[in-house]
């Protein structure tokens, strides 16, 4: 069977689809029928106890060196991932699994069988970088390396602003060892379009493994939309046991310009196919037509607001893109969904030239381009904070420049804390435990001019 892959926007009602709307927690469905359910959770009655290694109370287990902290309050998964905490313990999986007693024997997929996996994620205050973090992923089990997980033949990540979907594959019943030329029969990165910060967005996966590409076949939603699907490739290794899905954060910090990551979970399910799931995928909707930019202004040293006219009634999301100064190359900026027509962009460089453009989107692709408009922050401070510990005492690292006059004043939580002539400040806290500050940093000569505040948690 030939390879197809293409990017359907549908409507969908719960007898035929998996339709997963995007208000607020706790709202997901399910499809009825999809065969049997083999687990899911809501999280909404379940007892977690916060520094449990292998916690069961909602379903899941984690990780035997946690490297950062989960916790369950409004019947929504929180986890958090510390860049001290990985580099100290050199580990990167902040992950949950599902692993109750109901569906041990199955948390290993069964080759050549179809699955449903649906999960709710919700990104905080997600920045862009250009190395991947992976948010949710099915790890391969080995039959030859005393049944220790292998690369994830799937996986969803983040990286540079958009989510993507990695796919590796191998027939061979021994995989080449690392670092070996062409290790993979199969070794794919597919881009399933700009991630949605501090929003919930829905997932359903639809997989048939298959190691050998006879009738595997992937299928992604997004918010009830159908995204991305393949049809006739291999999507797995030749083991004797399936993949185990994982969720969560895992991400090497090393090199990472932030000290961490926060995700969400919520309304995770696993089911086999019934009889009544269809496997034709749907008709292909039009390209939304390119909104119109009408206004882009500066309103501080760091942010600006832009505000566009919506044309087409068929999109999903509207992307945002920036060009800074003299540079050539469109940057990803923001994506918000098709209700909105107005955006504002932070953390910008203060005194500092950008151009706006907006895209419609939808699961079909992406409008042409709107116009552009710029916009010029204005002067100011720009501050960077990072935080870490030291003999368990709390110490803040604080980097800035932008400022007019040479001197400035430090604030931490409103209070002076330094005058200096230099463009750095280590802030040597007398404090243990559980805390967190806001800093900014101010001009000595006007105050009025000020950094952005940077918050640090402990």
């Amino acid at each position: 069977m030939m390879s197809r892959s293409s990017r359907a926007s549908i409507f969908l009602v719960a007898a035929a689809f998996l339709f997963l709307p995007g208000a607020a927690a706790n709202a997901a469905s399910w499809p009825e029928p999809v065969g049997e359910s083999l687990f899911q959770s809501d999280f909404s009655t379940c007892n977690w106890t916060a520094d449990s290694i292998s916690e069961t109370s909602c379903g899941f287990r984690i990780g035997t060196i946690p490297i950062g902290t989960y916790d369950v309050s409004g019947g929504v998964m929180h986890i958090r991932a510390t860049k001290a905490k990985d580099l100290e313990l050199n580990e990167h999986h902040t992950e949950i699994e599902p692993k109750v007693r109901t569906f041990t024997k199955e948390r290993s997929a069964n080759i050549g069988s179809t699955y449903w996996y649906g999960l709710r994620t919700y990104l905080e205050d997600w920045t862009s970088e250009s190395s991947w973090e992976i948010i949710a992923q099915w790890h391969g089990m080995a039959d030859g390396e005393d049944n220790t997980p292998r690369n994830p033949p799937v996986a969803l990540a983040v990286r540079n602003g958009h989510y993507l979907l990695y796919v590796r594959a191998d027939s061979a019943q021994a995989t080449a060892p690392k670092d070996t030329a062409n290790r993979y029969d199969r070794e794919d990165t597919i881009d399933l379009g700009p991630i949605a910060s501090n929003t919930w967005v829905d997932w359903a996966f639809k997989i048939k493994w298959d190691p050998f590409g006879t009738d595997g076949s992937i299928s992604v939603w997004q918010n009830g939309n159908l995204i991305y699907e393949e049809y006739g490739q291999p999507n797995t290794f030749n083991d004797t046991r399936g993949p185990i899905w994982y969720m969560g954060i895992y991400k090497f910090f090393s090199g990472s310009n932030v000290s961490e990551r926060r995700i969400r979970l919520d309304d995770i399910r696993v089911a086999t196919v019934g009889t009544g799931d269809p496997d034709s995928p749907p008709d292909t909707p039009e390209v939304p037509a390119a909104p119109e930019l009408l206004s882009a202004a500066a309103v501080s040293e760091s942010s600006v607001d832009i505000a566009w006219q919506d044309n087409s009634n068929n999109e999903i999301g509207f992307e945002i893109q920036r060009l800074e100064g003299d540079s050539t190359i469109w940057e990803d900026a923001g994506a918000v969904s098709g209700d909105q027509t107005a955006y504002t962009d932070q953390e910008l460089s203060p005194g500092t030239s950008y151009k706006y453009r907006v895209l419609s989107f939808n699961a079909a692709g992406s409008s042409a381009p709107s116009n552009n408009k710029s916009a010029t922050t204005l002067n100011g401070v720009e501050l960077r904070a990072f935080g870490y510990k030291k003999r368990g005492y709390h110490k803040v690292f604080l980097t800035f420049f932008g400022a007019d006059q040479t001197a400035v004043d430090i604030y931490r939580d409103d209070n002076l804390v330094e005058s200096t002539n230099e463009e750095a400040f280590l802030d040597e806290i007398d404090k243990r435990g559980r805390a967190s500050y806001r800093y900014k940093v101010c001009e000595t000569a006007d105050s009025t001019i000020c950094s952005p505040e940077a918050v640090i948690v402990f």
